[in-house]
């Protein structure tokens, strides 16, 4: 799911294999949070630059790329519990808090960034009113007819 989610919104195809190795460098995430409000990361380091880099130089850069994706997505909003800190991606310390944050920020999108133009993905936050369900739909249908069930018209 969070694969497509940042294909979809960056108009690029992450690279195959772990998703945490794709996204490690934060480039990816950066061009998710440009995406979703342009300009937000003024600066990102991309790949062809950190290739050129020392090491040391590199794994600097590429963590102050994820810092300021996660700064990005507190400042579209997205609730501090949904937030991480750069070593749980950088280091794989906790890579599930990374996939939630990708999905609270698609959850987050459906509503609550003004300007934001979609694709919009993810489930809609609940609270939230969505389309109102048809009255004698299928679900009326089956309960209907299910055997043995009476209701006050059918006695």
């Amino acid at each position: 799911m969070c694969r497509s989610q940042v294909d979809c919104l960056t108009g690029r195809e992450l690279a195959e294999g772990s998703l945490q190795e794709a996204l490690r460098s934060g480039e990816w995430l950066c061009d998710v949070a440009n995406a979703i409000k342009p300009g937000i990361v003024p600066k990102v380091a991309r790949s062809d630059i950190l290739s050129a880099m020392s090491e040391n130089r590199r794994n600097a850069r590429m963590r102050e790329n994820i810092g300021q994706y996660v700064d990005a997505c507190a400042e579209l909003g997205v609730p501090q519990r949904e937030l991480f800190v750069t070593a749980d991606l950088f280091e794989n310390k906790n890579f599930k808090v990374v996939l939630k944050n990708l999905d609270g920020l698609a959850r987050h999108c459906h509503y609550d960034v003004p300007g934001f133009p979609g694709p919009h993905m993810g489930i809609r936050r609940k609270g939230r009113k969505a389309a109102p369900a048809a009255v004698g739909g299928p679900r009326e249908e089956r309960k209907a007819s299910a055997p043995g069930h009476f209701t006050s018209n059918s006695l």
